[in-house]
């Protein structure tokens, strides 16, 4: 199988400065463990916050050379476990040193990486008063080793089958845990997402707040939205100063949280605050323990994936009282995620598929607000929209939504489904990209149909290609009989899951997979399109405000940008503009959950608030 046009000039999956490709040695994760055990862990602890401290201050602008040259230069320095030979002719005066192309120290997963092997490794018990120079310059070579031990290497077939394909594929879509955004404003509208479905759309279909009281020994969700609301506050202070101009009063000192007093000023359930505030909170003798449990349970994880402990409890306690939070990206993704994975854990039985059920249907009803959006606001016409669209006798499901207008048809599916922990650590991939390898076997030698893998690709991402392909008789009589000709239809996929198909999953494995097995054979079919929800949301915005053609936009994007991920071609969009493109939806949100925080947490400053207007 030759090579897509997405591998040609891809021989690496990667896109930091690491050791060996500066001109060092092979330095062994032991060597790192052994270095680490000389160090107190506050120290290297409060290192990494603080660099993380500066990726949530300047969250456009922390993988450019102007910031990130700070640290590699820390890690030149360094002499662990020898000086680097002739590293001046790496440098550029001005710029951060560059290796063919590569110029990133920091980044989640090194940071995750480091912070797991020093909360094992480092010594325990001291206190650190100062982060000396030379505390900074180690720990930014051992990140700088680091990514030595985190590569993903092509595999060196020549020409790689779908079963390397797949497997590298899995690899890269791995990363996407440590890849969520910074800014304020993607993770408030991540947060204030979650809040709506929660809150407002999934009563609807599951007793959801009786659930997660009960399954959290009386915790009450809204409580639980308005204590994230608090911790949101305080995170993103620095940018919210920049924004306003004003300067705030954080608590935070020396990339450290005190424990004790981050909710002391609370007027009201300050008990459940504490009690959501403990789920996120471990110390290096509980972690230790829990990792080894988990690594009786699962001793085969892939060390370059495998966090578990550090993202089920991503604030440390390193010494009494003082929180350290060297991840924030995995914090960021727990409080987002919380109610969704206590009550994944805590349901049993029947009430758990249940809720299971009841979510997909939420996200769906949210999925399609947007789409109705869509179809009401193009700037070309209204489309025609059908949600749930069933056959004729109704015991088949054609499409989550679809659009129409003058033999043009946009079809959409909703995906409210998570990675697993297994996937997350390196483990099976199969519920997130499928088929399983030995379907994969056979299409390397014979085409299959899509029917004949339905039932095995449980992907994710991958069996909406069979779900579509298997729908299209149903689809192309639906549209014929009530709504005329049809000439193109365009597929697409929204998935609640932070996982983003990118220019080199689609062209690495899925665009060889739709040709092996027969997917969107008939001459309608446009080339399919995945969406992360925050593309949908966005693509309604743009509706909104009167600017979006959207026949046009996919025609565009199918025809120069088809490999190209989907917000990847939005931003490139909303870039072009040079401008901002308001969002009324998360701002009447963000209102809202202000509002009904202070009612929660601040009743009687809210009272005396409200009694001065």
């Amino acid at each position: 199988m030759k090579k897509t046009t997405a591998e040609q000039s891809y021989t690496r999956v990667k896109s930091w400065a690491s050791y060996r490709d500066l001109g060092g040695g092979k330095v062994s994760i032991s060597s790192i463990q052994a270095e680490l055990s000389q160090w107190q862990l506050d120290g290297v602890l409060g290192v990494l916050s603080a660099i993380s401290s500066k990726a949530l201050e300047f969250p456009n602008d922390f993988y450019r050379p102007k910031i990130q040259e700070r640290y590699l230069n820390y890690a030149l320095a360094d002499s662990f476990p020898h000086s680097l030979p002739k590293i001046t002719k790496k440098i550029r005066p001005g710029f951060a040193p560059n290796v063919d192309g590569h110029g990133v120290l920091a980044h989640a997963q090194n940071l995750a990486w480091l912070t797991h092997q020093a909360i094992l490794h480092c010594k325990n018990g001291g206190l650190t008063s100062k982060l000396s120079h030379s505390l900074r310059t180690r720990v930014a070579r051992l990140l700088l080793i680091a990514n030595d031990h985190l590569q993903t290497e092509l595999p060196k077939t020549e020409n790689p089958n779908l079963i390397e394909r797949r497997h590298l594929v899995l690899d890269m879509l791995r990363r996407w845990q440590f890849s969520q955004s910074l800014h304020i404003d993607n993770a408030t509208q991540a947060l204030l997402r979650q809040r709506n479905i929660f809150l407002k759309i999934l009563p609807k279909y599951f007793d959801v707040s009786k659930a997660f009281e009960r399954v959290t020994n009386g915790v009450h969700l809204d409580v639980y939205f308005a204590v994230v609301m608090v911790m949101r506050f305080f995170f993103f202070t620095k940018q919210l100063e920049k924004a306003t101009g004003n300067k705030m009063e954080t608590g935070l000192h020396e990339h450290i949280i005190k424990k004790s007093t981050f909710f002391s000023k609370l007027e009201s359930n300050q008990e459940q605050a504490e009690t959501i505030f403990s789920w996120w909170i471990t110390n290096p003798q509980l972690y230790e323990r829990q990792h080894q449990e988990w690594r009786r349970i699962k001793p085969e994880g892939d060390l370059r994936f495998d966090y578990v402990q550090l993202r089920i409890a991503p604030l440390i306690e390193a010494r009494p009282d003082d929180l350290f939070f060297p991840v924030p990206h995995f914090l960021l993704q727990k409080v987002v995620d919380e109610p969704y994975f206590r009550l994944a854990e805590g349901l049993t039985g029947t009430e758990k598929t249940k809720f299971f059920q009841a979510l997909g249907d939420a996200y769906e009803e949210y999925a399609n607000e947007l789409v109705c959006d869509i179809a009401n606001k193009d700037t070309k016409g209204q489309w025609t929209y059908f949600p749930n669209l069933k056959t004729e006798k109704g015991n088949e499901e054609i499409t989550d939504a679809l659009l129409y207008r003058n033999g043009t048809a946009v079809v959409f599916e909703h995906n409210a489904l998570r990675p697993d922990t297994d996937f997350l650590v390196g483990g099976n991939g199969d519920k997130i990209l499928g088929p399983p390898d030995e379907f994969l076997k056979q299409l390397e030698t014979r085409k299959l149909d899509a029917k004949a893998t339905k039932k095995e690709n449980k992907g994710l991402i991958s069996r909406i290609m069979n779900q579509q392909t298997l729908s299209a008789p149903h689809l192309e009589e639906y549209i014929i009989r009530f709504q005329g000709n049809i000439k193109k239809v365009y597929p697409l996929s929204s998935h609640l899951a932070d996982l983003h198909v990118d220019k080199y999953v689609y062209g690495v494995f899925l665009e060889p997979l739709i040709s092996r097995n027969n997917f969107y054979l008939e001459d309608f079919w446009q080339p399919p399109q995945w969406l992360h929800i925050a593309d949908l949301e966005l693509l309604a915005n743009l509706a909104a405000e009167g600017s979006l053609d959207f026949e046009a936009l996919l025609e565009e994007k199918n025809q120069s940008f088809k490999r190209m991920g989907f917000d990847e071609y939005l931003a490139n969009i909303i870039n072009a503009r040079e401008r901002k493109l308001p969002d009324h939806r998360t701002h009447d949100r963000l209102h809202e959950a202000i509002r009904e925080t202070k009612a929660l947490l601040y009743p009687v400053s809210s009272a005396k608030n409200a009694t001065h207007k």
